[in-house]
């Protein structure tokens, strides 16, 4: 067998999720539709007849366009692993490391922009969270990892990506105006005296319901730690609002968040839970070591249960 062909055996690749890669395509191709149509516009004669304003609001989409288009280009979509080190590609570049140059990995979330960043002696990579069996690829990453070199301590702080809290709560306060928007519907419906009884009934009942789950939801989100503290005998939660110190015999499980909710995890305390956005730096970590953390006869109760 020829060194190639051991090469190619002891390659592995991870490569971004198709339904990623679906939304990206979309992405660009809404991209380059606003990038030409000033083009089609002035070939069109469209111009003529067009307020200045639209005019403007043309140019100004073709521009964003066209600074956001190459940002797609340094999109790492393929990480493959080999015996010798990492190789990641992109549309515009490749770039490989040696597994002694790399020191450590760390996810880390800024502008709401997810990824893991790979720390080496001859610069840093980076790859996004959503390749498939990402977590899988970051284990081999860290068991190749000198002993004791490029892990941190798991007791410390984590801090949420402000940017990344400022668009949720964005999100929730735009279902708390979509509510509105229901029940403005709602209270017409009724002043007109057209609609039937029984489907008045439906109607309110529906904006009964999706009243409830908005506010339950923009609850959560208001309360989402924006730094949390662990140490050894007691975990830090500092919200928006307040802060508390949740001994570790108090923290009862820890869960997947429902689809209702945004990505990431739940922190089940006797007292209040928490969602822990994915905008938190170090989330991978953060979790394994709460689950760590929960005292072993608590967790076998949640087995059981």
């Amino acid at each position: 067998m020829t060194n190639q062909d051991k090469s190619s055996e002891l390659s592995v690749d991870y490569r971004l999720k198709s339904m990623v890669m679906a939304r990206i395509l979309a992405e660009l191709t809404v991209f380059f539709i606003l990038l030409a149509l000033p083009l089609v516009a002035f070939l069109q004669g469209w111009f003529a007849s067009m307020e200045q304003a639209w005019i403007i609001v043309l140019f100004v989409l073709a521009l964003l366009s066209a600074a956001m288009i190459p940002v797609y280009g340094f999109i790492t979509w393929r990480v493959r692993v080999t015996e010798t080190g990492l190789v990641t590609r992109s549309i515009f570049q490749t770039q490989t490391r040696d597994w002694r140059t790399i020191k450590g990995i760390s996810r880390r979330s800024n502008f709401n922009w997810q990824r893991y960043v790979v720390e080496s002696e001859d610069g840093d990579i980076v790859f996004p969270i959503w390749l498939k069996d990402v977590d899988k690829l970051v284990l081999t990453i860290k068991s190749r990892l000198p002993q004791g070199v490029g892990l941190p301590s798991p007791f410390r702080r984590f801090s949420q990506d402000p940017i990344s809290l400022v668009f949720q709560i964005g999100q929730a306060l735009m279902g708390i105006a979509l509510t509105i928007i229901f029940w403005v519907f709602f209270l017409q419906l009724s002043s007109d005296q057209v609609t039937s009884k029984s489907d008045m009934i439906i109607l309110l009942a529906f904006c009964l319901a999706l009243t409830g789950c908005i506010l339950w939801r923009t609850f959560i989100i208001l309360l989402m730690p924006r730094c949390i503290q662990l140490t050894e005998s007691f975990l830090r939660v500092e919200t928006l609002f307040f802060s508390k110190e949740y001994a570790w015999d108090e923290i009862r499980k820890v869960t997947e968040s429902i689809p209702l909710l945004p990505e990431g995890f739940v922190i089940k305390t006797g007292r209040q839970n928490f969602l822990i956005g994915s905008g938190m730096d170090a989330a991978d970590e953060l979790l394994a070591t709460i689950r760590k953390k929960i005292p072993a006869e608590i967790a076998v109760k949640n087995k059981e249960k």
